[in-house]
């Protein structure tokens, strides 16, 4: 049964009881055991008695239908755009304005023994705690945070003092951040918590209320969270190699044709690993592949792990944006320095652009050219 149709019901039942009651009281009067000024203090007693029942499930519909009107709009801004990340971010910062709240904040378990801070909303007149930089440790704080959320599914500290005997850490944090009050729920799917969500400095008169709201929302943001995990593993599956965790071919057509400035300095680098058919043969496919490994590791130690590609299964590029020459030359002797110490049989063709380049393809084709200058050397070696 709905709020709205059991508040109905309550209020026809009164009214037949008001009623009941006061016809009572009339026989009571006509057979002279009740008079007339005892019968009007009665039924006004009784009136002031139904008139502030009214009003008081009238709030509580009120209320519902204001609860129910804001998940609605929660929901909107959780389906909003086809990007979880985007819609997580919307709904902290619709849940931040209408609750009249200062800070939200959401934390995730970053399974190492501590919680990392990953989303936060706070109010105009507040700067940013560059809550990205923030670790919450297991033992200690969460653990004890989570066993008090389990009583009501969410932890209201109503004050510093609230929880100062109870979670000292938290109350330590909270006096040093200069926090009035916190609600706080958990983030969970199929009963397997992994984030907590916070907010931070609402009005008083509001906690219970708000923290009602976080333990239905948290449904919400919990589901984009998994949203969004599928979504980063879509991504990865369809720009990264599985092997080396190096973008992939893919990922290198994309880069170059949207993102890469051609006109700025930059660096290009092609490395082709020799012999490893060979080793697959006679040594197996796993020490095959500990070497293509090992060879992407020591470029993306170098370069970067977002500027290293794999082309095939014996080829990789690198981009260096070193704005000088030199820089480069070092990186590229770092690389090669590595990969001796690593006893692998590595081909290496630099090209550097010191101003840019009017095409993409003249450096590969420099590349290709080079790389086929190092082969017939070895030819001849």
């Amino acid at each position: 049964m709905s709020t709205r149709k059991a508040t109905i019901k309550k209020i026809y039942i009164s009214l037949f009881v008001y009623f009941i009651v006061v016809s009572i009281l009339y026989a009571l009067i006509i057979n002279g055991r009740l008079d007339i000024v005892s019968f009007l203090l009665i039924r006004s007693v009784l009136m002031v008695i139904f008139v502030a029942c009214f009003l008081r499930w009238w709030k509580k519909d009120y209320a519902a239908k204001e609860r129910d009107r804001f998940i609605n709009r929660a929901i909107q801004y959780a389906v909003s755009s086809n990007s979880p990340e985007e819609n997580i971010r919307m709904m902290i910062r619709f849940l931040g304005k209408e609750l009249g709240a200062m800070r939200i904040f959401i934390f995730e378990d970053q399974k190492n023994g501590k919680y990392h801070g990953t989303y936060e909303w706070f109010d105009d007149e507040l700067e940013s705690a560059s809550l990205e930089l923030m670790y919450l440790p297991y033992n200690g704080l969460v653990d004890v945070i989570l066993d008090e959320c389990e009583k009501n599914n969410y932890l209201i500290i109503s004050s510093p003092e609230a929880c100062k005997h109870t979670i000292p850490s938290l109350y330590d944090l909270i006096k040093t951040s200069d926090i009035d009050n916190m609600v706080l729920g958990p983030l969970e799917v199929s009963g397997n918590i992994f984030g907590l969500c916070g907010v931070i400095d609402v009005p008083k008169d509001r906690l219970e209320e708000v923290a009602e709201i976080i333990t239905l929302i948290s449904y919400f943001i919990s589901q984009l969270i998994m949203q969004r995990e599928e979504q980063r593993r879509s991504l990865f599956y369809n720009y990264n190699d599985t092997l080396t965790g190096a973008y992939n071919n893919i990922a290198y057509k994309r880069f170059v044709e949207t993102d890469l400035d051609i006109s700025s300095p930059f660096g290009y680098i092609r490395c082709d690993l020799i012999g490893l058919t060979e080793i697959n043969i006679s040594q197996g496919y796993e020490v095959g592949d500990m070497i293509v490994i090992i060879l992407a590791k020591s470029l993306m130690e170098v370069f970067g792990e977002t500027n290293v590609y794999r082309m095939n299964g014996t080829e990789f590029v690198a981009f260096g944006f070193e704005t000088d020459e030199v820089y480069f030359n070092n990186d590229v002797e770092k690389v090669k320095k590595i990969i001796k110490e690593k006893g692998i049989n590595v081909a290496i063709a630099p090209v550097y652009c010191m101003y840019g380049v009017t095409d993409i393809s003249l450096v590969v084709k420099r590349a290709d050219n080079l790389m086929h200058e190092n082969f017939e050397k070895m030819k001849i070696r």
